[in-house]
C-alpha cells in the first residue's frame, strides 16, 4: 500500500501556464512521423489495443470508479543532467523534489486535489503508478539514478543529447535535463511508437520540481504532463499543440471522460465544445491549472503500460525491477563518489582570489581534500574554498573525495591563469607577425573542432593573421580567443579596432562578438556583435574562404568604460552556423594621453588637433624643405610628402581610425609626434 500522506505543494489554481513556451511533444514528433511510416502503424496498433483494454477494464469495474490505492506499476527512472557547470547542474535534492511531485500526481495525493471543482471530483484518477530512481545501472553497477555529463549541448541540444547517454528505454524512463531549448519549448516527450533512440523526456532545469533552479516556477507540474505523453496521453484538446482554436472541436484526445474542448481557456467555468459540458481545465494535459488526471486517462496510461509498443510493458516487470534495483525490498548501497568541479579556465590578475565550487556526485562523500599549486594555501578541506594567487603563471587544481565505498580524484591542469599585475602599455598593435598563437596570455578556448590559430594563408600587413577554420563540422560550436591585459590608466579617449575578413557559405548566420573585461577577465561586457550578412566582408561563397587584400574591413567598438583602468582584456567569440572561415588581423588599441605626450618633440614639431576626423595641421619650427612621413603604430609608412611651408594642412579622411605617427626630417634630424584619427561618424 502506498503512503497517503499529503505533501504541501505550491498552490496555483488561477495561474495560466505558458502556451508559447511549454510542451513541444507535437512539434518534435512531426519530423519522425513524416520520415517513418512504421510509427503510424504502431500507433494504430496501440490505439486498437487501448480501445479493447478500456472496454475490458470497465466491464470489470461496472461503476467506473477506481477504489484501490495499491501500486500496480513501478517505473525505474534515470535523470541525465546535461550541463556546462552552470546552474543547470541541478542538485540531487531538486531531483528528489520532482520525484515527490510526480508521484503525488500519479497517485492522487497532491494536496491541491481539494481545489478541483465538484463536477470533476468523482472523476479524479489514481494512476497507481510509482516512479523510483534506479539503483542499478544497465551494467548492474551502483547508481543513484542520476548521471551527469558536461556538454555545450545543454544549451538546446534536445535530441542530440541522447547520443551522449541513453540507458535502455525498455528498462528505464530516461529524462534529460538541459539549460535551454533552441526549439523554444520547456519540455517534450515522445509517445509510444516513436524511434527507440529518442524515447524519453527532455526538460529545462528550471521546470524540474519546485526548489533549486525551479524555485518560484509555476510549471512544476510540467514533468507530470510530459510523463502523460510518454504514457500515450494527448492534450485534452486533441493531437496538436495549438490550444484555443475553434477547430480543435473537430479533433479528440481519445479519452471518454475529458470533454472535447478547444484547450487553453483557463476559466473553471469554461464550456466544452458541445456547449453543455464544462471543460476540464484543471487537467494535467491542458495548459492551465494542472491538478488531475481523469479515470479515463488512467486507463489509457495503463493500456500503454500493458502494451509491447515501445516496451512499456517491460518497465514494471519484476525481472526489470530487480535488474534496476527498484523492486520492493531492494536495499540500496552507498555508491562510490565521483570527484568533480568546473574545468572552465579561471582568469585572474596577481593578488586576486577565486572560490572553487565542489560539484562531486554519486555517493555522498565523507572527506574532501583540495590541492592548489600557486595558491596562498596549498590544501583545503572546505567544500568551497577561496584561494588567492599572488604570482603570475598557470596552475593546476586537484580535488579528492572519499566515502566508505571508494575514493575519487580529479585534476584540472593549467586551470588557473594568473596574469601579471603590470599590464601592457597602450598604444599597442598586434599583427601576429611575431607570435605563434597561442602565446603567453594570448590564448584560446574551444569545445570541439577547429580552434583559433596563426596562419599565413592571408593577412592585411606582413604575412600572418589569426583565423578559425569554419565549416559544417563546427556547426553550433563557440570558439574564443583572448588578448593579454592592457593598461589604459593614462588613456582618456581609448580606441579599439581590428581587421576582419569573412564570407557566408549560403544562408549561414555565423556570429562574431567582442567583449571587454576591466577585472582581468573575471567578468565580461559585450561591446561588438555582427552576424551573417552584416559580418561578411565579401559575397557568399561555397568555397573555403581565403581573403585577398581587398576583402578585409576595419571594425571597432566603443571602449569608453575602460578609461582609467589598468587591467583591460578583450575576448573574441565566434559562434558557428556552419558558415565559412573567419580571419582577424591588426588589433589596435590606442587613445589620448594628452597633447604633450602625443608630441614627443613639441619644441620642433607640432600636430593639431590631437584627435581629428578629416584633417590635421603639421607645424615644423625648424623648417627647411622638410620631408614628412605618415606612419601607423607598427612603423609602416602610409604616405610621405614635402612640407611646402612651416605649417601645412593634411587631409586624413581616407585613413582608418587609430593612432598615427608624424615623422619629420630636417637637417638629418628626426622629429616625431602622434595624433588620433577618430571615426567620421
Amino acid at each position: 500500500m502506498k503512503n497517503l500522506i499529503f505533501s504541501l505543494i505550491i498552490l496555483y489554481s488561477s495561474t495560466v501556464l505558458s502556451q508559447n513556451n511549454f510542451c513541444g511533444q507535437y512539434e518534435m514528433e512531426q519530423k519522425y512521423l513524416g520520415q517513418n511510416s512504421s510509427i503510424k502503424v504502431k500507433r494504430n496498433s496501440l490505439e486498437k489495443f487501448t480501445n479493447d483494454y478500456t472496454t475490458n477494464y470497465f466491464s470489470r469495474n461496472q461503476q467506473h470508479v477506481i477504489y484501490s490505492d495499491t501500486i500496480l506499476f513501478v517505473i525505474p527512472v534515470v535523470f541525465h543532467i546535461m550541463h556546462d557547470y552552470g546552474a543547470e547542474n541541478i542538485s540531487k535534492a531538486q531531483i528528489l523534489d520532482v520525484m515527490r511531485i510526480i508521484n503525488e500526481y500519479f497517485q492522487k495525493t497532491n494536496a491541491d486535489t481539494s481545489q478541483i471543482i465538484p463536477l470533476f471530483q468523482p472523476l479524479i484518477g489514481d494512476a497507481q503508478i510509482e516512479f523510483r530512481l534506479a539503483q542499478l545501472d544497465p551494467l548492474g553497477n551502483c547508481t543513484d539514478g542520476i548521471t551527469r555529463h558536461q556538454t555545450h549541448l545543454t544549451n538546446g541540444g534536445n535530441d542530440l543529447l541522447k547520443a551522449i547517454i541513453q540507458w535502455p528505454p525498455e528498462r528505464y524512463l530516461n529524462i534529460w535535463v538541459q539549460n535551454a531549448s533552441l526549439s523554444g519549448f520547456s519540455a517534450y516527450a515522445y509517445l509510444p511508437g516513436s524511434p527507440s533512440w529518442v524515447d524519453g523526456i527532455v526538460i529545462i532545469d528550471e521546470f524540474v520540481g519546485s526548489i533549486g533552479t525551479a524555485m518560484g516556477s509555476i510549471n512544476f507540474s510540467l514533468m507530470a504532463h510530459e510523463i502523460g505523453h510518454y504514457l500515450n496521453l494527448w492534450h485534452t484538446w486533441g493531437t496538436t499543440n495549438t490550444p484555443g482554436l475553434a477547430t480543435n472541436c473537430n479533433i479528440d484526445d481519445f479519452v471518454f471522460d475529458t470533454p472535447n474542448c478547444i484547450g487553453g481557456v483557463c476559466n473553471l467555468n469554461a464550456i466544452a465544445c458541445n456547449g453543455i459540458d464544462t471543460a476540464n481545465v484543471q487537467n494535467l494535459m491542458d495548459y492551465c491549472q494542472a491538478q488531475m488526471f481523469t479515470q479515463g486517462q488512467v486507463v489509457r496510461m495503463h493500456a500503454a503500460l500493458n502494451s509491447a509498443i515501445s516496451n512499456r510493458n517491460n518497465l514494471w516487470t519484476q525481472a526489470n525491477l530487480q535488474l534496476t534495483g527498484t523492486n520492493d525490498g531492494y536495499i540500496p548501497v552507498l555508491c562510490p563518489p565521483v570527484a568533480d568541479f568546473s574545468n572552465k579556465t579561471i582568469r585572474l590578475c596577481e593578488g586576486q582570489n577565486v572560490t572553487f565550487y565542489n560539484a562531486s556526485y554519486g555517493g555522498d562523500f565523507t572527506t574532501i581534500n583540495w590541492q592548489f599549486t600557486g595558491g596562498n594555501i596549498p590544501t583545503s578541506t572546505d567544500t568551497n574554498p577561496t584561494v588567492t594567487y599572488n604570482t603570475a603563471g598557470y596552475y593546476d587544481v586537484t580535488l579528492t573525495v572519499t566515502n566508505s565505498s571508494g575514493t575519487s580524484t580529479v585534476t584540472r591542469n593549467v586551470l588557473v591563469e594568473v596574469t601579471p599585475a603590470v599590464s601592457t602599455a597602450v598604444p599597442f598593435a598586434q599583427d601576429f607577425e611575431t607570435i605563434n598563437f597561442p602565446f603567453l596570455y594570448w590564448n584560446f578556448e574551444n569545445i570541439s573542432g577547429s580552434n583559433w590559430q596563426t596562419t599565413n594563408l592571408a593577412s592585411v600587413s606582413g604575412t600572418k593573421s589569426i583565423y578559425l577554420q569554419n565549416d559544417s563540422a563546427n556547426f553550433g560550436t563557440t570558439d574564443i580567443f583572448y588578448t593579454e591585459n592592457f593598461n589604459l590608466s593614462n588613456i582618456t579617449s581609448p580606441i579599439f579596432n581590428f581587421k576582419v575578413a569573412f564570407a557566408n557559405r549560403g544562408i549561414s548566420n555565423d556570429n562574431l562578438k567582442v567583449f571587454i573585461s576591466t577585472d582581468c577577465g573575471q567578468t565580461w561586457t559585450m561591446k561588438y556583435t555582427k552576424s551573417g550578412n552584416s559580418l561578411e566582408t565579401v559575397n557568399d561563397t561555397s568555397q573555403n574562404f581565403i581573403p585577398t587584400q581587398t576583402q578585409w574591413r576595419q571594425d571597432g567598438m566603443n571602449i569608453s568604460t575602460a578609461v582609467g583602468q589598468n587591467n583591460v582584456r578583450f575576448k573574441f567569440q565566434f559562434t558557428s552556423d556552419g558558415g565559412n572561415n573567419i580571419f582577424i588581423d591588426d588589433i589596435n588599441i590606442s587613445g589620448v594621453t594628452g597633447v604633450n605626450s602625443l608630441s614627443a618633440n613639441d619644441d620642433l614639431i607640432y600636430v593639431y588637433p590631437t584627435v581629428a576626423t578629416t584633417s590635421i595641421t603639421i607645424k615644423l619650427k625648424a623648417f627647411n624643405k622638410n620631408f614628412v612621413f605618415l606612419k601607423d603604430m607598427l612603423g609602416r609608412e602610409l604616405k610621405n610628402f614635402s612640407m611646402s611651408s612651416e605649417k601645412q594642412l593634411v587631409n586624413i579622411e581616407n585613413i582608418e581610425q587609430g593612432v598615427y605617427i608624424i615623422e619629420g626630417i630636417s637637417e638629418n634630424k628626426k622629429f616625431t609626434a602622434k595624433f588620433i584619427k577618430a571615426s567620421n561618424e
